[in-house]
């Protein structure tokens, strides 16, 4: 596999800012973008990442495991009644689909722009409760969605899950990159 143009010609440091980038570039297309525009958005920054910064052999079960958990975990929400959906014409058992480019976003910068927290957990865990919370907060005041009332015990519960989920999905890409090292090499 060859290497990307960032991989040749720029750091890591940079390569990790501009995947932090599209990341916020794709969170505010799928918050604010009406209808179709969120998967088109998702779909071209997958294509910029994947030609820049990552590599799709690598990377496709981080992305594939975040979006699941990112999913699973909002869908479970919403039918708790944590998270409300009225967008939605009738009440879903799943979360709406620009919710979930969120998740695949989210999943480009398990092993690029959140890098810099993997080898601690703990600062790991303090990344997934600072980004929740400023995700669900801002959700909540940007897009159809709603959090439950109290929002505050609301957001504590997102807070909660997301410093235990952050640290896991990081786990799990170490593990699957050095599967993939594995294969490579045939050790």
């Amino acid at each position: 596999m060859s290497p990307t143009y960032l991989e040749k010609h720029k750091p890591e440091k940079m390569r990790n800012a501009f995947n932090i980038g599209l990341f916020i570039v794709g969170w505010l297309s799928c918050v604010l973008l009406p209808e179709k525009w969120p998967y088109l958005v998702t779909l071209i920054l997958l294509g910029i990442h994947f030609r820049w910064i990552g590599n799709w052999v690598k990377e496709r079960e981080v992305l594939f495991i975040t979006l699941l958990v990112g999913s699973i975990i909002d869908s479970v929400a919403g039918n708790l009644g944590l998270l409300h959906f009225p967008e939605l014409a009738e009440p879903s058992r799943i979360l709406p689909g620009w919710l979930a480019c969120i998740w695949l976003l989210l999943g480009t910068t398990i092993r690029h722009g959140l890098a810099w927290c993997s080898s601690r957990l703990w600062l790991s865990a303090v990344a997934g409760a600072s980004l929740g919370v400023i995700h669900y907060g801002l959700i909540n005041n940007l897009s159809p969605v709603r959090l439950d009332q109290p929002e505050t015990i609301t957001l504590t519960i997102f807070v909660m899950i997301w410093m235990l989920v952050l640290p896991v999905l990081q786990i799990f890409s170490k593990i699957w990159l050095e599967r993939y090292k594995r294969q490579v090499t045939g050790i």
